[in-house]
Order: C-alpha cells, then sequence, then structure tokens
C-alpha cells in the first residue's frame, strides 16, 4: 500500500493475491536477507503467528540508508501511512491492504466502485 500511495517505483514489487493480502514473497525475502546481511534485523517466528523482527548489532544503522533511498516527499508519505497504522493489530493492516488492492484493481480495470 505504502509503494503505490508513495509512488515508489524504484521497488517495483510483484504481489501475489494472498489469504493474508497483497504478498511479493521474493521481494520480501530479499529485503529480510540484505536486513540480516548488514546486521540490521532479522526476522523471527513468533510463538502464535507470522512473524517479527529481532534487532541485530547493528540495528538503527538502517536509516542512514532509508535517508539516502527516497526523497523527503516520499518520506513523508511513508511515515504517514506507518503513523496510520502504527497501533494497529495485523489482522487490521492486512484487511485494509487487501481492500485497498481490490479497490485499486477495480479503478485499473475500468469497472465501477462503490461503498
Amino acid at each position: 500500500m505504502t509503494e503505490h500511495t508513495a509512488r515508489l517505483a524504484a521497488i517495483q514489487g510483484d504481489y501475489l493475491r494472498d489469504a493474508a493480502g497483497p504478498h511479493d514473497r521474493q521481494l520480501m525475502n530479499m529485503v529480510e536477507g540484505e536486513m540480516q546481511n548488514r546486521e540490521w534485523y532479522e526476522r523471527i517466528e513468533r510463538e502464535t503467528v507470522g512473524h517479527a523482527y529481532h534487532p541485530l548489532s547493528q540495528a538503527g544503522q538502517h536509516r542512514m540508508a532509508y535517508n539516502s533511498a527516497w526523497s523527503a516527499a516520499e518520506r513523508n508519505t511513508i511515515e504517514q501511512v506507518i503513523e496510520l497504522m502504527r497501533e494497529w493489530d495485523t489482522d487490521r493492516c492486512e484487511m485494509t491492504v487487501t481492500l485497498y488492492a481490490a479497490w485499486n484493481d477495480f479503478i485499473l480495470e475500468g469497472r465501477p466502485v462503490t461503498d
């Protein structure tokens, strides 16, 4: 959702319509691998459902890469989406991005969109 909202053309995700919402596993594997290679964060499985990220020795150093990767306008939009969803649980986030993707698909296909 953030990729589309902030028009982050550099990402070029290829999203599958998954039960948990639009998902690009190959993109996520690349991102998570790079975070671990740079010793920023590693993906860990939760005891219940899903996963989380554990900070590694260089945690926080990702901010310099983030600031150089995106323009101020792009960062502003990314941060607005994060702040909007910060307090939401995973289910609410997944439902929202799934609805957003379906709505966007209808627009792209020229189909009517209503409440």
